[in-house]
């Protein structure tokens, strides 16, 4: 509710430029017409500009639907004015900045149609300047940040294709950029972050050689990044990042030993970064992804004690972050994963109540995740996955019977691809085994 008045207060606000341009007209010109009472385009700038900065403080403050109607304000002062002169560049890159501002929004609270459409619209403008200027850096990092953001839409959807396509493009355009600015700083983040972005699609489709080369050319630009930067903690940051994704095509190629260096270091690295600005909740993710990398590398090596501990601290900061940020579809998916993987630790050691309310507490973090995102497809998927890990506790509370209904629901409602159907199959096989135990007691 408090949000609601907010956000209904900063609207009333925002219209008053509006509202006094039109009376400034009448009173100053007593015979004026609606057309000439209407806002001048620096009122329209200003009333824009004023929406922006609402919404970067209700951003900074976690409260995303109170940003909402102010981002949307923002586009549409935005069109009154590119549509005003439809030749200014810098009118058209106004609007397009704006529409990829709100589907980032559009996407961080799930609405991932909406986001995509909105996407869509400000590719099209960016691509449209890009265009008319190809040796401009600005414009081309303006296009790429659109398509990474379509990109990561898609993704959500389980659109791999498309995702691949939107980041191959982004990564181009980034290179174009650097191309034209070699001594943009920011050319070079987006061109290595782009890299990564490839390399994320290509690991989860299994194709490890592809995923190692972005992942390295990544690198070599961080690394780059940072030697210019030594005092930088977000160069740093970005280079343990892209030292951890290493480290897991490392442990997935059966490295684990390799793997576990790298990931010792990163969680070093993070600690440090972490220590050193406590509040800052990007350096305690950091830290947070390391110890959970590390945490499953020393499980994969029967180091189960070290384990534990790695994973328990990751998981107190994930509960942290989500607790200060309950709107964060990505911070409660972190907090989700986390505890699966504490879960499984805790399974590992016998300890079933321990994995039992992990698990349960996951579960209900996802399907309350699932109530805003029907179709997310690799949601879904989660959701059985740790409905199946609960039926395989003692007094989990879940039956096999009901893994299978909901794998059946899927299936009947949405894409499912070989391996689903190999899992419902070894479902069905186990919903089998418990019926049949239950008749033997009875």
């Amino acid at each position: 509710m408090r949000a609601a008045v907010r956000a209904a207060m900063a609207a009333v606000l925002l219209s008053g430029a509006l509202a006094a341009a039109s009376a400034s007209a009448a009173i100053g010109d007593p015979g004026a017409t609606a057309a000439s009472a209407a806002p001048s385009l620096d009122q329209l700038d200003a009333a824009r500009d004023a929406a922006g900065r609402q919404a970067d403080t209700l951003i900074a403050h976690g409260d995303l639907d109170g940003a909402r109607p102010q981002l949307e304000t923002q586009v549409s002062v935005s069109r009154r004015i590119a549509a005003a002169d439809p030749t200014a560049g810098a009118a058209q890159r106004a609007l397009a900045l704006s529409l990829t501002r709100l589907a980032w929004l559009q996407a961080s609270q799930s609405d991932l149609p909406g986001a995509q459409k909105t996407y869509d619209e400000a590719v099209g403008i960016a691509q449209r300047l890009a265009d008319a200027d190809p040796t401009s850096a600005r414009a081309a990092i303006d296009v790429a940040a659109a398509l990474q953001g379509r990109g990561d839409v898609k993704t959500s959807e389980n659109d791999l294709a498309g995702a691949g396509a939107d980041y191959t493009q982004a990564l181009a355009f980034d290179r174009r950029a650097a191309a034209a600015d070699p001594t943009s700083t920011e050319a070079a983040e987006a061109v290595a972050l782009a890299s990564r972005q490839l390399g994320d699609l290509l690991a989860a489709q299994d194709d490890l050689i592809g995923a190692m080369a972005d992942y390295h050319a990544a690198l070599d630009e961080y690394g780059r990044l940072a030697a210019a930067n030594p005092g930088s903690a977000g160069a740093a940051h970005d280079l343990v990042v892209a030292q951890l994704r290493i480290g897991d095509q490392l442990f997935a190629a059966g490295d684990t030993d390799a793997a576990r260096k790298l990931f010792e270091a990163g969680v070093d690295a993070t600690r440090k970064a972490a220590d050193a600005d406590p509040g800052s909740g990007a350096a305690a993710h950091a830290l947070a992804v390391a110890l959970n990398e590390l945490s499953y590398a020393m499980r994969a090596q029967s180091d189960i004690a070290a384990a534990d501990a790695a994973g328990h601290e990751a998981l107190a900061i994930w509960r942290r972050l989500a607790t200060a940020d309950p709107g964060s579809a990505t911070a409660q998916g972190d907090l989700a994963f986390a505890l699966r993987r504490y879960g499984d630790l805790r399974y590992l050691q016998r300890d079933d109540a321990g994995a039992r309310d992990a698990y349960a507490e996951a579960l209900g973090i996802l399907r309350g995740m699932a109530r805003t995102r029907p179709r997310a497809i690799l949601l879904a998927r989660s959701i059985t996955e740790v409905m199946a890990k609960l039926a395989d506790t003692p007094g989990g509370g879940v039956s096999w019977a009901q893994v299978v209904a909901y794998a059946e629901q899927r299936k009947a409602n949405g894409p499912f691809d070989a391996q689903d159907d190999g899992w419902l199959a070894f479902y069905q096989h186990r919903a089998a085994e418990q019926a049949a135990a239950s008749a033997g007691r009875r």
